[in-house]
């Protein structure tokens, strides 16, 4: 019963993996499958997931499985730190996939939250930003269809979680605007993973 309830580490699937029925691989892929479930990726919540993911390339911490409960999404190991970097990473767009009356305001979720351990299944009540780094990605204009796939399409604000529990201890939200009178690290994809470590303020 342990086996069952007791934490189960994910693998990293490829497009090639089989639905299998009967002991037998049917011609229905994981491939197929992430084409069908996951292709808008201007939706809200896949344009989230596609942000981390390239913010995790830039990083280096895409080898494995994207971590669903961890109260940060990605980390960057740095030599002469005790543990890696923790970072956080917010997406925003003006233009979504549906019709909208008009541009959506660039926006940010950024509030304190509890966290799960998924490795025993306990939850932390504790409201507080986990992350050494936040990360606010911004996808495109307001004059054109922004593809996703397009690294040079994508805006990021770099800023130490500090800043934000010293300036705005308890609040759920910012405007892109707002967010800019913080004084943000403005880069594009290559300048990430410098301005990432730069943010953590170094070994430590």
């Amino acid at each position: 019963m342990d086996d069952i309830l007791g934490f189960i580490p994910s693998h990293r699937r490829t497009p090639d993996d089989a639905f299998v029925t009967g002991g037998e691989a049917t011609r229905h892929s994981v491939g197929a499958f992430w084409a069908w479930a996951h292709s808008d990726l201007l939706a809200n919540t896949q344009r989230a997931i596609v942000a981390e993911y390239i913010v995790g390339i830039a990083l280096g911490d895409v080898a494995t499985t994207r971590p669903e409960w961890r109260g940060w999404d990605l980390e960057l190991p740095e030599a002469g730190r005790d543990r890696p970097i923790r970072v956080e990473i917010k997406a925003t767009a003006p233009i979504q996939s549906w019709a909208q009356p008009r541009l959506s305001p660039r926006r940010f979720d950024f509030a304190p939250k509890g966290a799960w351990d998924e490795t025993d299944g306990s939850f932390d009540e504790t409201k507080r930003r986990r992350s050494d780094v936040y990360v606010f990605c911004v996808l495109g204009g307001d004059d054109a269809v922004p593809d996703p796939l397009n690294l040079d399409q994508w805006v990021f604000y770099v800023l130490p979680t500090r800043v934000l529990d010293e300036r705005m201890p308890a609040q759920q939200s910012i405007t892109l605007t707002s967010l800019l009178r913080l004084e943000p690290k403005r880069v594009q994809y290559g300048g990430l993973r410098t301005e990432v470590g730069h943010a953590a303020g170094g070994p430590s």
